[in-house]
């Protein structure tokens, strides 16, 4: 994606209302960018979600307004729920965890935005407040850790494509949060008391299972619960209801704590068993893409691997398959590997690779 007649001084920055990209907004327009500042509009307004929803917008322009620069509102609603809601539920609904904040930043974020600023405004490059490092290594764009290991967020940008890093800034990868909470401080931005959000922007509580039951998307059916022996304990509430490693809300008394293990669409059955069963060394990934310019030398080193983001990276040797499959083989076996999450390799302090967890399994 090439900019047609673009300033290349001029930058569109992607204003979510928080602190972050606030203080993004700032920095750039400090050292002579030409600014401006897109908020995304995500939510419609019949939504259950969207009440609390446009407050972010009010907040961006309010800041925008503090550092003089023009601010502009980007209507993705329909495609947002389009891209993003239904295909989450529709992956809950199939006993899958969804990663949805992946999926948006490639899909809706950095695609529409960029899109946007080069078409409708000229504008060379985007900028966003995430803790990431975008650096050109001979000639290829590479995704690398911020500099705050607490505020690192290049798991979730593990999906840009090479094209997108070349026409996007992250000035906070070089600063510590505790930095930029004082530079928006000591700047009087108006947001700069406001605190973080863990949610997914749709989950006002953090509801998944009554979001995507309510979605109206399918119908989620009761099924049996089964020990790894097959043996029939009792009946769930349906897959949306569950996910792998779960202990709570099982409604089976063994003894002892027994854990979601498996979660099978097809036969709408769930696999419940010791915390021992959670364990395997190798995971399996589809829609591989890689950020290594040399592929083959990427299996032949050690590199580090992370199953979601809280997860800790470790060791082990990356295999790719046919049909861009990817298997991450551990050095040592790893708790609660889940459907629908994302592998990301690491090699040293820059995203080697990334897939989506399709299944972890049993080395030899």
């Amino acid at each position: 994606m090439s900019p047609l007649k673009s300033n290349d001084r001029k930058i569109a920055v992607a204003m979510s209302g928080g602190v972050d990209s606030s203080v993004t907004a700032l920095l750039l327009k400090k050292q002579g960018w030409d600014v401006i500042g897109i908020t995304m509009n995500l939510w419609k307004p019949d939504s259950t979600a969207s009440k609390s929803k446009t407050a972010h917008i009010k907040d961006a322009q309010k800041v925008a307004e503090l550092i003089g620069i023009p601010h502009y509102v980007l209507d993705l609603k329909d495609l947002f729920y389009e891209k993003i809601v239904v295909p989450f539920c529709e992956e809950y609904l199939r006993g899958r965890t969804s990663n949805p904040c992946i999926h948006c930043n490639r899909t809706i974020k950095f695609r529409e935005i960029l899109k946007a600023a080069q078409e409708k405004f000229q504008a060379g490059y985007i900028a966003t407040g995430h803790y990431v490092r975008i650096v050109n290594d001979s000639g290829r764009w590479r995704l690398r850790k911020g500099v705050d290991p607490k505020k690192d967020q290049s798991y979730f940008l593990s999906e840009l494509t090479l094209q997108q890093l070349a026409h996007i800034i992250t000035p906070l990868g070089d600063y510590k949060k505790l930095d930029v909470l004082k530079i928006a401080k000591e700047n009087k931005l108006p947001v700069f008391h406001k605190g973080e959000s863990q949610e997914i922007c749709f989950l006002p509580d953090g509801n998944y299972a009554e979001f995507v039951v309510n979605s109206g998307l399918s119908v989620s059916k009761p099924g049996y619960i089964y020990n790894i022996d097959g043996k029939k304990l009792g009946t769930h509430k349906g897959l949306p209801h569950y996910t792998i490693g779960q202990r709570k809300n099982l409604g089976i008394a063994l003894g002892r704590p027994q854990y979601v293990i498996k979660i099978d669409h097809r036969e709408n059955s769930i696999v419940i068993g010791d915390n021992e069963h959670l364990f395997h060394r190798g995971v399996r990934t589809s829609n591989f893409s890689c950020f290594s310019g040399d592929i083959k030398q990427l299996q032949q080193k050690p590199l580090y691997a992370r199953i979601r983001y809280r997860h800790k990276e470790s060791k082990g040797i990356m295999r790719i398959l046919y049909n861009k499959y990817i298997e991450f083989i551990y050095d040592q076996p790893q708790r609660a590997i889940t459907p629908g999450q994302h592998l990301v390799v690491y090699d040293e302090d820059y995203v080697a690779a990334a897939g989506i967890i399709e299944q972890g399994f049993d080395v030899c």
